[in-house]
This record gives C-alpha cells, sequence and structure tokens, in this order.
C-alpha cells in the first residue's frame, strides 16, 4: 500500500517551513519530505517531527552553487572532495532524523564537456556514499530531471538513471521514480513502472 508523503518545499507555503511540519500533521500527513534540510539543525528539525508525530522520508544532497548555475556537484570531475563533504553533511543528518533515504543530486554538464567524465564520477562518488550510508541501513537515491526544467542536467531519462543504478552495483541504490519528469521524457508510465520494479525506492 502507498505511503504518502507531504513535500513541505512545495506544499503548505501560505506560512513559514517551520509551521508547514504542523500543517502537514494536521492535514493528515504522516510522512514529510522536502529538498534540502541544511537552513537548520538537524536536531531542530528532529524535534519538530517528534512534535507532530511525522516521519522524515527524503531529502536532497546540497545542490551547490545555485546562483552559479550549479544543481548538485557529485558529477563533476574535480569537485570529488565537495561531493564527499555534500555526501557527508546528509548522511549526519539523515542519521539525525532517521531518514531512511537520501536523493544525491548529479550536475548540470556545462555544453562542451565529456559524457563519460562525469558519468565515471558520479559512479565513483555513489559507491563512496553507498558504503558510507549502508552500516546505517539508509539507501540512495537517484533522480533523472527532464530537460526542459533542468537543461543539462546528467540524468534526464529514467533508464541514464537506471544505467548508472546498475553501474554502481550496490544493493542500497535505487533509482527515485518522478513521474512528471518521466512522463516528459519517457512516458508509458506503466510499462516504465513495470521495467524498474525492484529498481525504484521512491516515487513523486
Amino acid at each position: 500500500m502507498p505511503k504518502f508523503a507531504a513535500n513541505l518545499t512545495m506544499m503548505f507555503n501560505e506560512v513559514p517551513f517551520l509551521d508547514r511540519f504542523e500543517a502537514a500533521a494536521k492535514a493528515g500527513f504522516k510522512y514529510v519530505e522536502y529538498l534540502w534540510p541544511y537552513d537548520y539543525p538537524a536536531e531542530e528539525l528532529k524535534a519538530k517531527l517528534d512534535q507532530y508525530g511525522l516521519t522524515q522520508v527524503l531529502f536532497n544532497t546540497s545542490a551547490g552553487d545555485i546562483a552559479k548555475g550549479e544543481w548538485g556537484v557529485a558529477a563533476i570531475p574535480g569537485r570529488e572532495a565537495d561531493a564527499r563533504r555534500h555526501i557527508d553533511q546528509a548522511l549526519d543528518y539523515a542519521i539525525t532524523l532517521n531518514c531512511p533515504t537520501v536523493h544525491i543530486m548529479a550536475a548540470v554538464v556545462p555544453e562542451g564537456k565529456s559524457r563519460e567524465a562525469y558519468k565515471q564520477t558520479f559512479v565513483e562518488n555513489i559507491r563512496y556514499a553507498a558504503e558510507k550510508f549502508k552500516p546505517h541501513g539508509i539507501n540512495i537515491c537517484l533522480e533523472a530531471l527532464s530537460p526542459e526544467v533542468k537543461p543539462n542536467y546528467f540524468l534526464k531519462s529514467q533508464y541514464d538513471t537506471l544505467e548508472i543504478v546498475e553501474l554502481v552495483d550496490r544493493d542500497n541504490v535505487f533509482v527515485q521514480l518522478d513521474y512528471f519528469h518521466a512522463q516528459n521524457v519517457d512516458g508509458n508510465l506503466s510499462r516504465l513502472t513495470d521495467k524498474l520494479n525492484g529498481k525504484f525506492a521512491h516515487v513523486q
């Protein structure tokens, strides 16, 4: 049976972020997710979850410098230290929040850059994350973003994401199946869902 989570980044925007936990609980939600927790101490967020009987189910690693066009750094060659710092930061938050899944953001690939180099960097960083997260029982998700939403994002299709999951070859790394992006790029959602069965760990 599906368990529905309120996305506090996109929902209940009529109130400040920290008040959205109460709003979600009053609306009947038991689970929440949002893009990033890093503007707040993990302990403060955990207190909100506990106060309203909520379970955190997902958040993202840092996007990097959004003002410079970054949308994740884990696939950028030469940025391995930054990527792993973001991964370690996310792990600390996930442990405190008892969050079972973290989405690791890949990167935007600038025109003219080698996709193959980005792929190798991303695979190695995800393997690093998988090994760090596994002792804590925490899963990793990877998400494709359709080009009209995020041009030149490293993962465009659900099949791009599946390829990376299979290359990483770790049992705590999964596809994050976003039906909006999947419909924009891949279509045929029922067949796609069947194709990815057992490979995805979170649906949006």
